[in-house]
């Protein structure tokens, strides 16, 4: 996929200098009235000045404006009209959920079953929030707990919706055993820009990776990455299923080899991931408009490979040590998240390379003591980093 960071600026763009449109209105000035010298204290230069000012202003609105024509820069109300073009919608988000208590008023002598879809709501009736499975109050038991969610896209909520509105035969009550959590905003510009471009894929009728990933990120807002691969393994693991078999295992073996032939391993990670995330997916892809009938799609949340950093930062002297410290910090965390990608192994040379900010003479890497290397199914997580500084 092309790296659109490394665009050259569009040349439809306008120069922001404020001096060089200012001497432009001079120079053209000077072309009306030849006789006209240019002092700077002269009456006419506060209107030059303003209109210089005026200009600019007027570049930057119009850039501004150009910039929406482009995929690479358009933002917000004008990257959605770009997706338009592509069949590519922005994801509200995700909705939250929480666990919820329902209690009957007095046992019954037969199983109840509280119905997936039961509404319930806040005080003031502002929010409504829905079971999302069936659950069942055995007979003689009072209680069961069920995973209610909230009807709105945002990341967490503190709102209460304990009050029943479906009717129901029985006197039901419930109670919130936590706030509203694992939910997530509007998808931001720079991952709707991502799934424009990867939806290109969304055409093809093969089953390639870009387009089973496609249709994976738009399962679920709080999907951060995806990792497509195919379940053949090395050709050495099926080695040993033929030499030396007879014919039936022999043909068992090469059932094997064809169903890990027609596999598609789907890797997924969130942070926020849950069992509703992995069935999503698995409903995203196992449409028969998305994959091939020859697939077999297997979807699977990849494992976290925890590893932690400390380093001490050998710094210059005369130097604001606690804001090195905070830099260096923020700077490891925020390029870690951007390195944070299913199989992609993190080196020694990367982590030093981003504690090495203004100021920092010397990286001393303590942990790791060497690349960590991920698998294909794994992804690397910091879970934990220790850092300080030191005088040379």
């Amino acid at each position: 996929m092309i790296n659109i960071k490394s665009l050259p600026k569009p040349t439809v763009l306008l120069e922001l200098d404020y001096n060089k449109i200012k001497q432009a209105n001079i120079d053209e000035l000077k072309k009306l009235d030849p006789e006209w010298e240019h002092i700077e204290s002269d009456d006419f230069m506060p209107n030059i000045e303003a209109n210089a000012y005026r200009e600019l202003h007027l570049r930057q609105e119009f850039n501004q404006l150009a910039l929406a024509f482009f995929l690479a820069t358009a933002t917000k109300a004008d990257l959605d009209h770009w997706g338009v073009i592509f069949d590519c919608e922005r994801l509200k988000g995700s909705k939250p959920w929480a666990n919820y208590t329902f209690s009957l008023s007095e046992a019954k002598s037969s199983d109840i079953t509280i119905n997936k879809g039961l509404a319930l709501s806040d005080d003031e009736s502002k929010y409504e929030a829905r079971l999302l499975e069936d659950i069942v109050i055995k007979k003689g038991e009072l209680k069961a707990v069920g995973r209610v969610e909230l009807q709105v896209y945002t990341s967490s909520s503190d709102v209460q919706t304990n009050n029943i509105t479906t009717t129901l035969p029985y006197i039901l009550s419930t109670k919130a055993n936590s706030e509203f959590k694992l939910g997530s905003n509007v998808e931001s510009d720079d991952d709707f820009r991502f799934r424009i471009f990867l939806s290109m894929s969304d055409k093809s009728t093969a089953g390639s990776k870009d387009t089973y990933k496609s249709y994976a990120y738009k399962a679920d807002e709080r999907i951060e990455d995806i990792k497509v691969e195919n379940g053949l393994k090395d050709f050495s693991t099926y080695v040993p299923l033929f030499l030396g078999k007879n014919e039936v295992e022999i043909i068992e073996g090469i059932r094997n080899l064809i169903a890990d032939f027609c596999t598609v391993n789907v890797y997924y990670y969130s942070e926020l991931a849950d069992s509703l995330m992995k069935q999503r997916i698995e409903d995203s892809l196992n449409s028969e408009s998305v994959r091939p009938l020859t697939d077999y799609v297997k979807v699977v949340e990849a494992t976290p490979k925890l590893f932690q950093v400390e380093a001490v930062l050998n710094c210059e002297k005369n130097q604001e040590y606690g804001l090195i410290q905070t830099q260096a910090v923020e700077n490891l965390e925020n390029n870690l998240r951007k390195l944070r990608k299913i199989g992609e192994s993190i080196t020694l040379s990367e982590i030093n390379d981003f504690l090495r900010v203004g100021g920092v003479k010397e990286v001393v890497i303590i942990n790791p003591t060497q690349n960590i290397e991920v698998l294909s199914h794994e992804i690397g997580v910091c879970n934990d980093f220790n850092i300080s500084t030191a005088t040379i």
